[in-house]
């Protein structure tokens, strides 16, 4: 990366992703990236599991304490979700604990029980249980093991079922089995460590120290329950696990999985580049030309220089200016300049509103503490961009947090359609990142198939674009209910910007993302109408983009490297819908992937990018539009880091 390779700091840890999505820590002295094969450096900030489940009120009083947490035995306990969950005839659970009271009475130690499911637990005489509800039975197998748990040593205990047979393990060491022959009744109950869910209240508290937990919709092997469950439970693979927890909080050794449940958020590198400039960006008004495709790969050298080393080069210009720049000369990306980093941390997905169970759920004005970049989460939106923009920088003071800028937009976009992108080196050619269509707001999502058609301007809700509706489903599926991949399934890798789990996702589609780019008036001052910021919030000019006052078709007036002038020549088509309600349109689109171009203009002076769910072929990384910073339903907003 001649020089430009990826900086840490603070809270941030360096991981890889696998094919499979897995996250491990990284070995940064081992080449934990390779542009040239299209994978980008990745690292995440974590929570440890307590907190991560606090976040979602999955704690019930528990205490955390120095590597553990406590559960007193009267009315603590945690919730680990997965009610209705399949596990067909195999599953695994295990628990690392000290007992601290034996009881007259049940203790659960963690488990799914009402009329189905299963778990493991204490009974009435302090002996270790394992109980199992099978379909077509009428009550629950039971093993017991004629062990008692001594109090307050650390034990870890293993429940496992493979369609044939449950066993029991303790420390490594199997303890009981039993013959039983069935499918596992689904729970419509949540696994709780530290309680009975009961369906109307809990029950059987258990009073305990509790340090891992992880359970697996699959039969843990006798080696690696020996290898890897003797004293501790190591996880290697993601292999049909489905929740673990740790609240050891002990780091993580170099290649060992760092669960999704402990991180909060996740950020991709974009290196310090130059690009060869391909376009002045010199358009003004709309070409009478039908449209034609214009994408091509941007040419781009990883470098750290801001000055001109030869007569190829050149210095970025200011908004409206060509400075020295001109066709095929090489300038530093100005999303690079204003920090003078070495690259900048961009937000892999669109920020997430912490604890949100519903697309509503995540339309609140609250602070910095409800941030969470992950995949499923819902965008957090309809606040305004002075909300955006505050909660942006109180995120991480430490790490130089912000919203992101229109260039630091481009710089992502531009890498994208690159060889170190999504452009095949041997081809010459590019293909565009896959729509995120899913109508709930869901990060990381990704169309089953690129639409090819558009969408009406009417306004943004779903029953005014009947035609994308019906096309994408209200729900954000198709009638077959599959019409959205689910980050982690291997086809979501299309809506990603290296087409692999290592690239940015969101940026086509999902929401409208509004950027920090602002038009200013006469005197040199921004435009704020409803945006709410004021002239104190933007005292510091590094942190936005400003662009000369004019219409939307003006296009002469953006910057070099923002990915909005350069992506001409522009034309307006019309557009008819389908079925419905909806009229014939007229949109402005750009000669790159048809993705949607209007610029911004007085009364509507923000940009926003990318597009939203249901903004069809014109979606993309080169859409750009613009509205007046007001909160929105359908506008969200990323974060970078720069340091």
């Amino acid at each position: 990366l001649n020089g430009a390779y990826p900086e840490l700091k603070g809270d941030l840890i360096p991981v890889t992703i696998d094919n499979e999505g897995t996250v491990r820590k990284a070995d940064i002295n081992e080449k934990w990236y390779s542009y040239e094969s299209q994978e980008w450096a990745n690292a995440i900030i974590k929570q440890n599991s307590y907190d991560a489940l606090n976040a979602y009120g999955k704690v019930n009083s528990a205490t955390k304490e120095d590597g553990y947490v406590n559960l007193d035995g009267v009315d603590d306990y945690i919730d680990l979700g997965l009610e209705n969950h399949d596990f067909g005839n195999t599953a695994s659970i295990t628990i690392k604990f000290e007992l601290n009271e034996l009881k007259n009475n049940y203790q659960t130690l963690l488990g799914n029980w009402q009329s189905g499911g299963f778990g493991i637990g204490l009974n009435s005489n302090n002996k270790i249980v394992f109980d199992i509800y099978l379909e077509g039975e009428t009550n629950y197998q039971t093993l017991d093991i004629d062990v008692i748990p001594e109090l307050n040593k650390m034990y870890t205990l293993i429940g496992t079922y493979d369609g044939s047979k449950i066993k029991v393990y303790v420390d490594g060491e199997l303890v009981g089995s039993k013959d039983i022959t069935g499918k596992i009744k689904i729970s419509t109950m949540p696994f709780n460590i530290g309680a009975n869910p009961g369906q109307d209240i809990h029950n059987e508290f258990s009073n305990i120290d509790v340090y891992q937990v992880a359970i697996f919709d699959r039969v843990l092997t006798e080696d690696e329950i020996k290898s890897d469950f003797s004293n501790e439970i190591k996880i290697h693979n993601n292999s049909e696990l489905l929740k673990y927890v740790d609240f050891t909080e002990r780091e993580e050794e170099s290649e060992e999985i760092i669960p999704e449940d402990i991180i909060e958020s996740y950020f991709v590198w974009i290196p310090k580049y130059r690009y060869r400039i391909f376009d002045m960006g010199e358009y003004n008004g709309f070409s009478t030309t039908k449209y034609e495709e214009k994408s091509k790969p941007i040419e781009i050298k990883f470098g750290l220089t801001n000055t001109i080393e030869s007569d190829e080069e050149c210095i970025a210009p200011p908004s409206g200016e060509d400075g020295n720049c001109a066709i095929n000369k090489w300038m530093t990306h100005p999303a690079f300049t204003a920090f003078d980093t070495k690259g900048i941390w961009v937000g892999k997905f669109e920020t997430g509103y912490k604890g949100a169970n519903s697309t509503t759920d995540a339309e609140k004005d609250e602070d910095a503490s409800k941030i969470i970049i992950k995949p499923n989460e819902y965008s957090w939106r309809n606040i305004t961009v002075e909300k955006m923009y505050q909660n942006s920088l109180k995120y991480n003071k430490d790490l130089n947090s912000h919203m992101i800028k229109n260039t630091e937009w481009g710089a992502v976009s531009y890498l994208t359609n690159s060889i170190y992108g999504r452009c095949d080196k041997t081809t010459n050619k590019c293909s565009d990142i896959r729509i995120n269509n899913n109508a709930n707001h869901l990060t990381g999502y990704a169309a089953k198939n690129e639409p090819t058609t558009g969408y009406t301007t009417t306004n943004e809700l779903c029953s005014d674009h009947l035609d994308a509706c019906n096309e994408y489903g209200t729900s954000g599926k198709g009638q077959d209910g599959t019409y959205n991949y689910q980050y982690l399934n291997p086809e979501s890798v299309m809506a990603s910007t290296t087409n692999n789990y290592t690239g940015i996702y969101d940026m086509s589609g999902g929401s409208w993302e509004y950027v920090m780019g602002v038009m200013v008036d006469a005197n040199d001052n921004p435009i704020y109408l409803k945006s709410e910021l004021i002239a104190e919030d933007l005292k510091d000019k590094r942190y936005y983009d400003t662009y000369k006052n004019g219409v939307n078709n003006q296009y002469s007036n953006g910057i070099l490297g923002d990915a909005t002038g350069e992506m001409g020549p522009f034309i307006q088509e019309q557009y008819t819908g389908t079925t419905g309600n909806v009229q014939t349109q007229t949109r402005t689109i750009s000669g790159w992937y048809h993705d949607e171009a209007w610029f911004i203009v007085t009364d509507r002076s923000w940009f926003v990018r990318g597009g939203g769910y249901y903004s069809g072929l014109g979606s993309g990384v080169f859409n750009f539009a613009s509205f007046a910073g007001e909160a929105n339903v359908g506008r969200a907003f990323r974060i970078v880091l720069a340091f």
